[in-house]
């Protein structure tokens, strides 16, 4: 977080935005502050702040994948490349891999007991 440029608005201004869920942080304070009044305990409360802290999350989360599903290239437009990255590792793997298949060496792969004399 400390390499991230700083907002100079205040929560309010950048909640703004979201009215939906400013409405449900707000309902989760109310709840916070008058839960145990309520005849529940801490621990009522708590897990009643994570069930709605999880529910608040899952809610924005599918809202942002909405939002980029509908900013998402359409067919026969601009292709989406998949970015692979390659290691000196996963060609070494990869060429062994190879090998163990079928050739080792320039030889077929011997199959214990069962392989042919050399010729």
């Amino acid at each position: 977080m400390e390499n991230q440029k700083k907002d100079p608005r205040s929560v309010d201004e950048r909640l703004a935005a979201y009215p939906e869920m400013l409405e449900q942080l707000r309902q989760m304070a109310e709840e916070l502050e008058g839960g145990a009044g309520a005849g529940r305990t801490m621990d009522d409360v708590a897990d009643l702040m994570v069930a709605r802290v999880r529910q608040l999350g899952r809610e924005l989360m599918s809202g942002c994948a909405r939002q980029m599903a509908a900013q998402a290239p359409r067919p026969g437009g601009t292709k989406v490349r998949r970015h692979v990255k390659q290691s000196r590792l996963a060609d070494h793997l990869r060429l062994d891999l190879s090998r163990r298949a079928g050739m080792v060496g320039g030889r077929e792969k011997s199959c214990g007991r069962f392989a042919s004399a050399p010729a």
